[in-house]
């Protein structure tokens, strides 16, 4: 007797399992439909919370796929990229049907992004654009979208750094990082007197120099010409009167000295502005090195302010 009810409750607990497990995969299936009904409406963003929602409840390679391409409309092409990646080598009925497809996708990302290879002088945490990104030494290139990308790495007793660099799309970039230690009793991770304050006189002085182009400019663009007609007056009336009187060029000679005053003060904001501008712009928290791209000319300056 014992042995029957046993048994009996063996199959309904199989039978509860089986039905759960059905269940869930139903519900899994119902998540990515919805997921693909707001895609063809045009809400991305939506569709790929629900994508990742059935994602942490069944990870499958449907599932990883409709994230990559749903990451791949919104613009988000290194984690589409990876994200594709990963679908394909979970493989699959699915994956099988679709491949070709997701193969494409994937050389599409390719078109938007580049590589990114840091190397430190020791380990530390790698932040992109503000999100972890992992742990150095890196054994391989990071996919990054193409445009300006914010490195961050921070490690025990070093200071912190942080630099702004260009990839472009199809670029592979490197960069080498020499973090410098901290003082035994110094506890920020920024460097305390280091680019902050440099960065702050930089800004005072693009704006000091700034004015002085502005004002110096201006003096210049008034007084030029009431000089040039002020000589003109003299040179006809000390023609026609053969000789000039004592005094007659004090107004003249007044005009010239503050037109020269207004040119020099311009030339030299305008250099002011030119040393201080790219000081300011640039973004290295260790003073080791910079690099900063300035308008359609692209004035590149490293080493280091």
């Amino acid at each position: 007797m014992k042995s029957r009810f046993s048994i009996a409750i063996l199959i309904l607990c199989s039978f509860m399992v089986h039905s759960a497990v059905a269940a869930q995969e139903r519900n899994v299936d119902e998540i990515l439909e919805d997921g693909l009904a707001l895609r063809e409406q045009g809400q991305d963003e939506a569709a790929l919370a629900r994508f990742e929602e059935a994602e942490s409840i069944e990870p499958t390679g449907r599932s990883a796929a409709q994230i990559g391409l749903a990451l791949q409309a919104l613009g988000r092409f290194a984690e589409a990229h990876r994200t594709l990646d990963e679908a394909i080598s979970r493989g699959g009925e699915w994956i099988d049907r679709y491949e070709e497809h997701l193969v494409a996708a994937q050389a599409m990302c390719e078109e938007h992004i580049g590589e990114l290879f840091v190397v430190s002088n020791i380990p530390g945490e790698l932040s992109l654009n503000g999100a972890h990104a992992g742990e150095l030494p890196l054994e391989e290139p990071i996919l990054v979208d193409a445009g300006t990308v914010v490195i961050r790495i921070e490690a025990d007793g070093y200071y912190a750094y942080e630099t702004r660099l260009q990839v472009d799309a199809g670029s592979s970039v490197r960069r080498d990082v020499t973090l410098v230690e901290r003082g035994e009793n110094e506890e920020s991770a920024e460097r305390p007197n280091g680019t902050a304050n440099r960065r702050g006189g930089a800004l005072a002085a693009t704006i000091l120099g700034a004015g002085m182009l502005v004002g110096g400019g201006t003096l210049f663009a008034i007084m030029a010409p009431r000089a040039s007609a002020e000589f003109d007056r003299l040179e006809a009336e000390c023609g026609a009167a053969q000789r000039c009187r004592e005094g007659d060029d004090d107004e003249l000679r007044r005009l010239s000295l503050m037109a020269d005053i207004g040119l020099g003060i311009g030339i030299a904001g305008a250099l002011t502005t030119a040393i201080s501008l790219p000081i300011w712009l640039a973004r290295d928290t260790n003073g080791r090195e910079s690099a900063v791209r300035v308008g359609v000319g692209r004035l590149e300056l490293t080493g280091s302010f």
